[in-house]
């Protein structure tokens, strides 16, 4: 397999002398700090790292490693896929990334596989390996194994490991070299023993909250153990004790996105961590499994339901070395939406120092506006006949029999358009309109400041039956046999501090019937109701009821 590799050179990096004859370390004095020689000559040290690169399968659909979604309880819903990281930078020939800078170790093995005894260990700064000591080395001529490690490998001695539950970027670096007289480079391609991952969260109308120090890669199958191979980083085989893989990579937002009144995702990315496995290795891919431990909508989620594998079955091929993937969450929520003071939407859970005043019944999009219902009723009222004076008469401009009266969805041109009333009259300024004028002069008791919130308007049956189907579960039959789950139709409003509409006498709407007498009334289990679980309209002339505005934004 052909490798993209960063070729850095490295000056002053290592000397592992050849010598012939009696020559020894006494024999070479470093002239410079920190300066490695062979006889005194500075010895080029050249080293390679293979890059990361997406896995290239022979599947379509984006090349998706496992896509399901997973039912996290308490009103969550996880989509997940996992997919090569396609999205990863690869470096051309050109342009080169510096190595990774951090702590690295280099001894030499003969011909028969013997360590030497010396060994070299250095940090790698600024392109530039800095030795930790003056060092000479010598060895006699001859052909050499060099091996190459940084300190997320272990030396055993007599092998080289892989452990502990840190995900680190372990990597190992193998060649071979006739040593002679004139030996004067030694090149390593330091090779990747892990798979690396990152991950990006979406969530809707807030940022997900992860805390980056409790992520986790484990294995059900109790398979993920340390790694232990020869000293060359072959033969790899797993042994010792079962771990967890503990993250500690941040999160950062994509973005800066502030809260919309459109509902939008919003998401977060983690840098790289690594889930080490060797060339050659059989470690089937669904046996890593991922546990992120995330804040969202208000609720806290770190153990996820049954398996979170990267694939759920065993025919699936291993997890490769040196190649990068994306594990995608999105979180969507059951909750309901609410309106708030300032014009945005979002969860309960997000609302941060933002005042809910209404339950989103329609989501606004780019195109159309939303439709809310107030938290609390405006008023409540006696007989509405009042606003009738001078005797009976038709106000609105259309009139709905018992069968179209279901789909009136017209309620704010009933309270405040003119062409909505057979004289020409707004209903929302005049208060023998009672019924219209409440809703639409209604307190939610804080100051509206955005200016996407419209007027408050008593909404038409039709509305009113599109929310109830949203949060009461009605089945859509009208009238008499809608069956309210009215527990969590009530939750919806009395969780954001809110009135419901169930268990009250009953709802004032804004849809009229053709005998000119009557505007639709809605019980939704109140003391008028047929049966307390059930939920009636129909038209009255005198009862008591409330007064529930809606407002467009």
């Amino acid at each position: 397999m052909k490798q993209n590799s960063n070729i850095f050179v490295l000056l002053g990096f290592l000397i592992l002398v050849a010598v012939s004859g009696c020559s020894t370390n006494d024999d070479i004095v470093p002239k410079k700090p920190n300066e490695i020689t062979l006889n005194g000559k500075k010895l080029t040290i050249k080293i390679s790292e293979e890059a990361f690169s997406a896995e290239q399968r022979t599947t379509r659909a984006g090349d998706v490693v496992k896509s399901d979604t997973i039912d996290m309880g308490n009103g969550i819903i996880a989509e997940r896929t996992i997919l090569p990281d396609t999205t990863t930078v690869q470096e051309s020939a050109v342009t080169r990334a510096a190595m990774a800078e951090g702590h690295y170790t280099i001894f030499a093995l003969d011909a028969s596989g013997t360590r030497m005894p010396d060994e070299l260990s250095g940090t790698v700064q600024a392109g530039q390996f800095v030795p930790d000591q003056n060092k000479s080395i010598s060895l006699a001529p001859g052909t050499y194994t060099f091996v190459c490690f940084n300190d997320a490998v272990t030396d055993k001695g007599t092998g080289l490991a892989i452990e502990g539950e840190d995900c680190a970027n372990p990597m190992i670096g193998v060649t071979t070299k006739a040593v002679s007289g004139d030996l004067d480079e030694v090149s390593f391609q330091m090779i990747h023993y892990s798979a690396r991952f990152r991950t990006e969260i979406t969530s809707y109308t807030a940022y997900v909250d992860v805390d980056h120090t409790v992520n986790d890669f484990y294995d059900d199958s109790a398979l993920y153990t340390d790694i232990l191979m020869n000293l060359k980083g072959g033969n790899p085989t797993r042994g010792g004790v079962f771990h967890f893989l503990h993250t500690n990579t941040t999160f950062s937002r994509v973005g800066n996105q502030e809260f919309s009144s459109i509902v939008k995702p919003f998401k977060v990315q983690s840098g790289y961590w690594y889930v080490p496995v060797a060339p050659g290795e059989n470690f089937q891919t669904h046996y890593v499994n991922y546990q992120p431990n995330v804040r969202v909508y208000g609720k806290d989620f770190y153990a996820f339901p049954g398996q979170f594998g990267l694939v759920n079955n065993a025919t699936t091929p291993q997890l490769l070395p040196n190649k990068s993937y994306l594990i995608k969450l999105t979180f969507k929520t059951k909750d309901p939406l609410y309106l708030y003071q300032d014009g945005t939407v979002g969860y309960l859970g997000d609302k941060g120092t933002r005042t809910p005043i209404a339950v989103v019944v329609k989501e606004k999009t780019s195109s159309s506006e939303g439709t809310a219902i107030a938290l609390q009723a405006a008023s409540w009222w006696g007989s509405w006949n009042d606003m009738y004076s001078g005797g009976p008469r038709s106000a609105n401009t259309t009139l709905y029999n018992a069968t179209d009266a279901a789909n009136d969805m017209e309620g704010y041109k009933w309270t405040w358009e003119a062409s909505g009333t057979t004289n020409g009259e707004i209903k929302a300024n005049n208060s023998d309109y009672n019924c219209f004028y409440a809703a639409a002069h209604y307190n939610p008791g804080v100051t509206v400041t955005g200016e996407n919130v419209g007027k408050w308007y008593l909404p038409a049956l039709g509305e009113w039956n599109y929310m109830a189907k949203k949060f009461f579960n009605w089945d859509g039959n009208n009238p008499g046999n809608m069956s309210a789950d009215h527990s969590k139709g009530d939750a919806v409003f009395t969780n954001a501090g809110g009135y419901t509409p169930y268990g009250h006498y009953g709802i004032f709407l804004s849809t009229e019937d053709p005998s000119g007498y009557y505007l639709y009334y809605l019980v939704m289990g109140g003391s008028n109701a047929i049966t307390p679980t059930r939920y009636e309209w129909y038209e009255c002339s005198a009862y008591y009821g409330d007064v529930v505005p809606f407002v467009h934004f």
